[in-house]
């Protein structure tokens, strides 16, 4: 019996030298008798450097492409899901619905055409490393589909209790869905809500939650008991609470309509309702006979942030469009002013800015056809105090300012700008990472006095049961049959014209597309990914939507992520041959993808909580492998290498030693 002590500094590699031969005689064997090592958990910095993401879901349209940031900050190996959760909000935030509105006309075939509307990323595991998959996520009525009570789908089981038990929840011809109180009397409280099924979410990325004021009609309480709200709560919501007044728990965020002319309300975290300055414009059905120009509340998932969205006619029109006049020219002084659509915020028409004073920016907010609202601090947002007001002669395009200093433009009055649709962009919430959203619905108004219709959403494809679900479907589940696809192909909408338009070839099967994904090489490396020492510059991999599955990219890690260690580490010789194999059919690094062949393997090191990075092992009764050697050997050197279970070299702590002690035993002892 011979008993070796190794020692090294070297990564794991352990290298002997011996000043004279050792014998090791015919069909010797050898064991393991203890270890111990020390591996290094490294912090991952992410700043400004190496934090930027950017995607592109069509690599032959440059409007597919967005980029964002992963946040910033110093995480440890106790932040590890942190880590993973803020990439993943990263790689979703590069995720835009900016450029999804139709602005067109259905008859020109000139509706906006990209791919990524509606998508979304996920980090997952897969055969013990790290896979980053983009995917097509459902578009859905989710009050219909399928029989089974089950139904991963659905957010609304029919014949439920409590679900069922005070709307009236309705499917036009198998299609359209509507909503309604199932008593005729109002109520200012929320008692009458659907959609409690605890493991329905929505999905992040670009995404949408919406519902339309099918018709809503003046109770004429006076009371904030008219209307309906739609929300995202952060938690699950019980069905327990149905029947109750929603707490304010699960009011997160929450847009509500009340009755036409008045502004829509919004909540955040549950506290007091605020005033959001946007006016219900068409409501009711028998005022404004066309359903497709009603207005559509909305959430928006779009850049990493959650907006509070009404789409709806515009109350404003035939207003002057002020920089077709540049340049204009102020009375008194003289001086150049000139108008554009730079910078407007959330409420503003145009900015103005003078010639020659660079610093001096206005505000102008078309409130009619011939009055505007000037502000002197913005961009503007909604409730902010006017500071002037102007009046435009439409003949002749002069402005006159508080009834006195006049802007007259040098080319004549410019054309008017006709009633369009408006995309009401009241509120931003920015998502949080690893944050699931929860949709409800709560109907105030009476049967008779409110009804809602589209009420369609994004669900998270990754739910338990829904992995395999198609992209959006064709069939009566889809949203686009749920009302959306007629609001699509009106020919007369305003509203049309703001709300965000998914790709028809995102519907079809096995259209492909090549997606870009790129990343710093750094968190690449964090990952598992394998960048051939690109340095701190940031690194493009392109993969194949629809490759594997349709609606489908993939980016498989090639190793472990670095900032996490092995469950399990590998002894392996690599100077005597040992009976040992390997059997596996996975989880290799890229550096050793061969899988089910021999290996040198003295023995597997399990390692049940691995938090600090110290592993100590010492074996009560060694288990001893046989020598492939039929011949006595003379052997100078002995050879090891400590492997993660991957085969890929372990991320040692620093000035740490590893000790190893081997035993090697003749056939006969």
């Amino acid at each position: 019996m011979k008993l070796i002590r190794l020692v090294t500094d070297n990564k794991g590699v352990f290298t002997s030298s011996f000043e004279s031969d050792m014998i090791i005689e015919p069909q010797s064997k050898m064991a393991l008798l203890n270890l111990t090592f020390e591996t290094n958990f490294e912090n991952i910095n992410i700043n400004p450097t190496n934090s930027q993401v950017t995607f592109q879901s069509d690599i032959t349209d440059n409007d597919t492409e967005d980029t964002d940031a992963i946040a910033g900050g110093t995480y440890t190996q106790a932040q590890i899901q942190d880590y993973y959760d803020a990439v993943e909000l990263g790689l979703n935030s590069a995720l835009s619905l900016e450029l999804s509105y139709t602005n067109s006309t259905p008859a020109l075939e000139q509706l906006i055409d990209q791919n990524w509307v509606f998508s979304m990323f996920k980090i997952v595991n897969f055969e013990g490393k790290k896979r980053i998959e983009y995917r097509y996520v459902p578009f859905l009525n989710p009050l219909v589909g399928g029989f089974l009570r089950d139904h991963f789908r659905k957010f609304y089981l029919p014949g439920d209790t409590p679900q069922g038990a005070s709307l009236t929840i309705d499917t036009v011809g198998n299609t359209v869905t509507t909503i309604k109180a199932l008593q005729t009397n109002s109520t200012t409280g929320r008692t009458r809500n659907t959609f409690a099924v605890t493991d329905r979410n929505m999905s992040v990325g670009n995404g949408i939650y919406m519902a339309r004021c099918n018709d809503i009609r003046d109770n004429s309480s006076g009371l904030q008991d008219n209307g309906f709200a739609i929300g995202l709560s952060e938690i699950p919501i019980p069905q327990s609470v149905l029947l109750t007044d929603l707490p304010d728990i699960y009011r997160a965020n929450e847009i509500r309509v009340n009755r036409t002319g008045e502004n829509y309300q919004y909540t955040i975290n549950g506290a007091a309702e605020l005033d959001s300055g946007i006016p219900a414009v068409n409501l009711n059905l028998s005022i404004s006979t066309d359903v497709n120009d009603h207005d559509v509340m909305a959430f928006e998932m779009s850049d990493g942030n959650i907006n509070f969205c009404v789409y709806q006619e515009s109350l404003v029109g035939d207003y002057l469009n002020l920089p077709l006049g540049n340049d204009w020219t102020q009375s008194g002084t003289g001086t150049i002013e000139r108008f554009d659509e730079t910078n407007l915020g959330s409420i503003a028409t145009y900015r103005r800015t003078q010639v020659g004073s660079p610093a001096l920016e206005h505000w102008w907010e078309a409130t009619s056809d011939t009055n505007w609202n000037i502000y002197t601090t913005g961009p503007p947002v909604a409730g902010q105090a006017v500071n002037a007001t102007a009046v435009a002669d439409l003949a002749t395009g002069v402005l006159t300012i508080g009834g006195t200093t006049t802007f007259t433009p040098t080319g004549g009055a410019p054309a008017t700008v006709p009633y369009t649709g408006v995309r009401n962009v009241f509120k931003q919430v920015a998502q949080k990472p690893g944050q699931k959203y929860y949709p409800y619905l709560y109907v105030n108004g009476g049967s008779a006095n409110c009804i809602v219709d589209m009420v369609n959403i994004t669900i998270d494809p990754y739910m338990f049961g829904n992995e395999e679900w198609d992209i959006t479907g064709n069939n009566n589940e889809s949203g686009r049959d749920n009302a959306y696809q007629n609001l699509i192909d009106s020919a007369t909408s305003k509203v049309r014209d703001v709300i965000p338009q998914v790709s028809d070839e995102q519907w079809a099967v096995g259209v492909p597309f090549t997606s870009r994904l790129t990343l710093y090489h750094e968190v690449w490396d964090t990952l598992g990914f394998s960048t051939n020492g690109e340095g701190t510059r940031n690194v493009s991999e392109d993969q194949d939507i629809g490759k594997e599955i349709d609606g489908v990219a993939r980016w498989d890690a090639d190793r472990l992520p670095l900032v996490k260690d092995s469950d399990n580490f590998l002894v392996v010789s690599d100077s005597l041959p040992l009976n040992s194999y390997d059997a596996s059919t996975g989880g290799y690094s890229k550096e050793s993808q061969k899988i089910g062949k021999r290996k040198n393997i003295l023995m597997t090191i399990p390692v049940n909580d691995n938090n600090s990075g110290l592993v100590e092992y010492e074996s009560s009764t060694p288990i001893f492998i046989d020598i492939n050697n039929a011949s006595a050997v003379n052997q100078k050197n002995l050879n090891f290498r400590l492997l993660r279970s991957d085969f890929s070299p372990i991320v040692a702590s620093d000035n740490e030693r590893a000790v190893m002690t081997i035993l090697i035993a003749d056939k006969s002892e």
